[in-house]
């Protein structure tokens, strides 16, 4: 069963405008407080779950339809606008195959989401990889490898956030802002959290250079 659809507007509301009076009352709604347990509690298998999980977590409308098509062996999106603020994604939900999230807007006080993209299935003796696949943080298979969803507290601003891999694994992304992350409405999810590390417990895995930290 799914629940809800909050990029289709229809809970979302008690996620997005009652955090508000949460905010300013220090109390949270009673249907929030409800429905906030049903979705973070629930076994996510569903692309169309995780999406309600991601919005309610960090209580921002990130998530939208998008048709992807392919073509000549490429993808070709129709109605992607990465450049969207989070109030026109509130109005135009889209539609289409798959699901565009808007991940610059998942972020919380201490750390933001991050997309852990490797484009390669020729994993065995890619550390990162491994640490990750261990733990019960999202992830789901993709054609070309795998992404993993996960919260990291901490991180420093970097400008690159593609092939920035270190050892034997280089075309691993770091995804978190620069774009958006296109998902199939029908790839099935597996772990059981989003799981949260401090940028130190995994920097070490990542090419400094070519991330190319500010400041």
């Amino acid at each position: 069963m799914t629940i809800g659809t909050f990029h289709d507007n229809t809970k979302f509301d008690i996620f997005y405008n009652k955090n508000i009076i949460e905010e300013e009352t220090g109390v949270e709604n009673k249907n929030y407080k409800i429905l906030k347990k049903e979705i973070l509690n629930k076994t996510i298998s569903e692309m169309d779950d995780f999406m309600n999980l991601v919005e309610a977590k960090y209580r921002n409308p990130c998530v939208r339809k998008i048709q992807v098509n392919m073509r000549n062996g490429s993808k070709v999106p129709i109605g992607e606008k990465s450049n969207m603020t989070k109030e026109q994604i509130m109005k135009d939900r889209g539609t289409g195959n798959n699901y565009s999230l808007a991940i610059k807007y998942c972020k919380s006080e201490t750390g933001r989401l991050y997309c852990v993209d490797f484009d390669s299935k020729q994993l065995d003796n890619c550390d990162l990889f491994n640490q990750l696949n261990e733990s019960n943080t999202f992830r789901c298979e993709t054609n070309k490898g795998y992404h993993f969803y996960i919260h990291m507290n901490g991180s420093p601003e970097y400008k690159c956030e593609t092939k920035c891999g270190i050892g034997p694994v280089r075309d691993i992304d770091l995804i978190c802002q620069k774009r958006n992350i296109w998902e199939p409405i029908t790839r099935e999810m597996t772990g059981n959290e989003i799981k949260e590390y401090d940028w130190g417990e995994l920097e070490h895995h990542y090419n400094h250079a070519i991330i190319n930290i500010q400041g």
